[in-house]
Parts: C-alpha cells; structure tokens; sequence
C-alpha cells in the first residue's frame, strides 16, 4: 500500500487565496488516528475529519523541506504517556478547526506506559503548498518540544555558552545561575594537563 498526505479540498481553497495575495494559512494542531481498526485508504482530499481521531495537539515544527521548497514538513510530537493504540491515519489543521491535509499512515503502535514499554512517538508528514509564504506556524513556546534527536543535532557547548577562546576553561565567578567567565588556566594559577 502507497502512504500518502493529501491538501484536501477545503486546504486548497484556503492555499489559492493566500497565493492570491490573502493571509497565509495558519496551521496550529495535528491529530493521528487508529481508522476505526482498518487500513486507511489513499486520501483522496474530500476528507474533513479523521475516520476516528485518537490523539491531537499543537504542531511541534513546520518547516520547508531543503530539497523542495514547497513541500512543507509538518510534525507532531506524542509524549510517551499518550498510548494505547494505532495509528493508521493523520491529519493537519488549521488555526479555524478545519482538516488542511489528509494521510493514511503506516500501522504504528503507539504502547500505553502501563504495557511495559513506552516511547514518545514523532509524526511526520509532508505536504505540498507551494511556497513558505503560503502557510506559517504560529508556535506556544511553552508546548513545542525538542525531540533528543534534534538537541544532539543543534545544541553543543558553544551554542549554550558562547565566547572564550581556545585552551580556555569555563569557570564560575560565584554560586549565582549563570555568573560564570572564560579564563586562560594558567592566568589564575591552575595547574593544566592536557592528557596522558
């Protein structure tokens, strides 16, 4: 069976007036669904709703896809406390309520916690827009998540503490939360091995 995400009809409308000059699309939620036990049929765009919607939230991330800039990937995030069912189908959704793209999905068990076993589950999909200019995300702060795979990807030590030189050491000024400053070892007496 072919995977697939689909604008659907209403998304489409909402695309050409912002291609048109209207405002942007603003997608907010995702939502992953079990298809009532059943594979999920290709979308076909007609679709307004989930056939049985188990678990929505707020996108985690939309950005424009490096090899094609108007392909939009879109991402949800399920905490591993959510569980106990399967995913089969997606939906993305815009910041009026309505279905913008449709997909069927690869069955994927999303385990309850109390099963012995338990992961936060990524879901992505990938839609066809056109151009960045035609949707945008408008993201509470305070709900996107950074996936361990992103921070291990982005975040290292210059970008959390930025400066010093090299062979300088980071040392802490006092015991207040971020007094800290880049010192040369041997200006402060310390002494340096720089191995075996």
């Amino acid at each position: 069976m072919a995977f697939s995400t689909k604008i659907t009809v209403i998304g489409l409308a909402k695309l050409a007036a912002a291609t048109a000059g209207g405002d942007p699309v603003v997608l907010t939620e995702m939502a992953v669904g079990d298809g009532n036990g059943a594979a999920v049929a290709a979308p076909t765009g007609a679709e307004t709703e989930l056939v049985n919607e188990v678990y929505r939230d707020a996108i985690n991330q939309l950005v424009m896809d490096d090899a094609d800039a108007t392909l939009a990937l879109s991402e949800l995030l399920v905490p591993a406390a959510e569980g106990g069912f399967f995913v089969r189908e997606i939906g993305v959704f815009d910041n009026d309520g309505d279905l913008f793209a449709y997909g069927n999905f690869p069955v994927t068990e999303k385990p309850a916690t109390g099963l012995g076993a338990t992961r936060d589950m990524v879901v992505q999909t990938l839609m066809k827009v056109g151009s960045a200019s035609n949707v945008v995300l408008i993201a509470d702060p305070s709900i996107v998540i950074a996936t361990r795979e992103w921070v291990l990807n982005n975040v290292t030590a210059a970008t959390v503490v930025p400066g010093g030189t090299k062979g300088q050491v980071l040392t802490k000024t006092s015991g207040a939360d971020g007094a800290t400053e880049w010192q040369t070892p041997i200006s402060r007496g310390f002494i340096y091995f720089m191995g075996q």
